[in-house]
């Protein structure tokens, strides 16, 4: 990266780089490739000075400039970039402290702007590391030698989100980094006119690599807003596309549910989506009524449907692994449920009016990028399966990262796995899927699986019958899981509430709680066990947005959920 960003200062130092536009109509700044190139060198060196060279430096900024300048510091100082972010509350302090306790940094980069809220953490903390102000950095370049090293040296710890389990370190080389970049590059058609709007969070693998990196090394300008000012107003997003003629742009699946579900018709009217050329969609597993929804809502403002580029990527694999094919709609297959439950595979052809039986829309996330292997293989035997059989995905390519930082036996399991005829190494994702056609389709994740009464429930599913029961039920914002019992597996629900329903009275919450029961019974034929309804904001998710069912599932057992019950007990 160090070569990539020398080479665009040199050739177009004036060119745009990055623009930042700030909330509440603040001034947007703007940054050029040369003037980029020289702050990151001039850091570099202060870095260096410090013995920093090689070493972990934990980087805790909020969206915006300076943290790509601390970034590509990092890179020309041969450091080792841990990338985090600011605490925003105190549930956000143990998982950056285990960040800190993991990756062994010894130094944190931050912006004077979030400096008393870093301090403030580490006072309430055990972690002991020292703090930098980059601000206070000289911005001049200082005739310091950087180290020798080379692209496969380590240049990123990138944490899991952790959907399933604790956060892992994931390593990153620059080699593993430019081959990811090198076939995103090539598969999004990105050229010297692209434009990219970007609100994802720098502190996640879609933010990082496609957010920040892929401008660079693409050589087209990036717009990045912040995080916040999208959940707030999710037309912040849409507008940037729209007044900056954006060709790309990427989210999770939520997002565009957001938008469809809040911009106004008055707000259309000033939205000219025309120009966008790849919406790319990142949640596993797309949903195919999103993408109808998103494209039906914005239609009038030029969006197209074949703008959508589903897409499936991991951090264990830098970023992507497969995508859709631009200009093409996403491919969508109607599979029988209850086939489905079965871990078969049966494609339903009679048409939705004719009565049809239970079913399941799942969207194709687009056939391996080139030097991407993806095989599907039976988790148990390690046999790999034929196209239309359901297994495990599993990934190979010069973008796999090395493995997990200081886990060996976690990285042998995960990055080292071997067919049964020992053909290898390949990373097992734990992601559930199919190839049809040579495109990979997801249903869900091995271990969120729901089996009871030796049948398969995914909790996708579930979780979308519980989101349309009730319109006190928030979307994307239930989690469905099992628990033991003496009985055996038993169905639990989680879900979030509307604002409204916080001061809701014992009746209100029983009628949802009995909505909740009959829906899932007469859609999935499985008896609920119990129904947790907690408020606003405090279902368990990851730093992307995902539901975190195995966490919420130990809350639940350890009995940490906020039940708005408790709450009225309470007074």
């Amino acid at each position: 990266m160090v070569d990539v960003l020398r080479y665009r200062a040199h050739h177009d130092p004036e060119g745009l780089a990055f623009r930042f536009v700030p909330s509440r109509g603040g001034e947007v700044e703007v940054l050029g490739y040369g003037e980029l190139e020289r702050k990151a060198r001039a850091a570099s060196a202060a870095l260096i000075e410090r013995g920093m060279a090689g070493q972990p430096i934990l980087l805790l900024y909020p969206q915006g400039l300076k943290f790509v300048v601390a970034l590509m510091a990092c890179f020309y100082a041969g450091a080792v970039a841990v990338v985090g972010y600011p605490p925003r509350n105190r549930r956000l302090i143990p998982r950056i402290e285990s960040m800190i306790r993991d990756s062994g940094a010894r130094w944190l980069l931050a912006s004077r702007a979030n400096l008393d809220s870093i301090q403030e953490m580490i006072e309430q903390g055990t972690s002991s590391v020292e703090v930098m102000c980059c601000d206070d950095l000289p911005t001049e370049p200082a005739e310091i030698a950087p180290p020798q090293w080379d692209a496969d040296q380590l240049a990123v710890l990138q944490y899991t989100s952790g959907s399933i389990a604790e956060p892992k370190g994931v390593m990153l080389s620059h080699a593993q980094i430019l081959a990811n970049l090198r076939i995103i590059d090539a598969d999004l058609q990105h050229g010297p006119q692209s434009h990219l709007v970007s609100w994802l969070p720098t502190f996640h693998d879609m933010g990082l690599i496609y957010g920040t990196l892929q401008p660079i090394f693409g050589g087209f300008p990036c717009t990045l807003m912040a995080p916040t000012d999208f959940l707030m107003k999710p037309v912040r997003w849409l507008q940037a596309i729209s007044d900056y003629g954006a060709t790309h742009s990427a989210a999770p699946n939520f997002a565009y549910d957001l938008c469809t579900r809040k911009v106004k018709e008055a707000q259309k009217a000033e939205l000219d989506l025309s120009r966008w050329q790849v919406a790319v969609n990142g949640a596993e597993p797309v949903s195919s009524r999103s993408l109808a929804a998103f494209a039906e809502a914005f239609a009038v403002c030029g969006f197209k449907p074949q703008t959508f580029c589903p897409a499936y990527g991991l951090a264990e694999a830098t970023l992507k692994v497969t995508s859709g094919r631009s200009g093409e709609p996403p491919r969508v297959l109607e599979l029988d449920a209850e086939s489905l439950r079965n871990r078969r595979i049966e494609r339903v052809w009679v048409d939705a009016s004719a009565g049809a039986g239970e079913r399941r829309s799942v969207v194709s996330c687009g056939r391996p990028l080139d030097g991407v292997d993806v095989a599907v293989v039976e988790p148990a035997t390690r046999r790999p399966l034929n196209e239309g059989e359901l297994g495990e995905v599993w990934v190979r390519g010069e973008s796999v990262a090395l493995g997990y930082w200081q886990r060996a036996d976690v990285s042998q399991a995960t990055f080292q796995a071997r067919l049964a005829d020992g053909e290898g190494p390949f990373l097992r994702t734990g992601d559930l899927g199919f190839l049809d056609g040579g495109e990979l389709f997801l249903v869900g994740r091995h271990k969120d699986l729901i089996i009871i009464g030796g049948r398969n429930h995914y909790p996708q599913d579930i979780e979308k019958t519980v989101e349309a029961c009730h319109p006190g039920v928030l979307d994307a914002a239930v989690a469905a899981f099992s628990i033991d019992s003496d009985e055996g597996e038993k169905l639990v629900i989680v879900a979030e509430l509307h604002r409204s329903f916080r001061r809701a009275s014992q009746a209100q919450l029983a009628e949802v709680r009995a909505a909740v029961r009959q829906a899932v019974a007469t859609e999935h034929d499985v008896q609920v066990y119990e129904t947790v309804l907690i408020r606003t904001g405090t279902l368990p998710k990851t730093s992307s947005g995902k539901i975190q069912r195995q966490r919420c599932r130990a809350d639940f057992l350890a009995g940490g959920l906020e039940q708005l019950e408790n709450r009225l007990h309470v007074g």
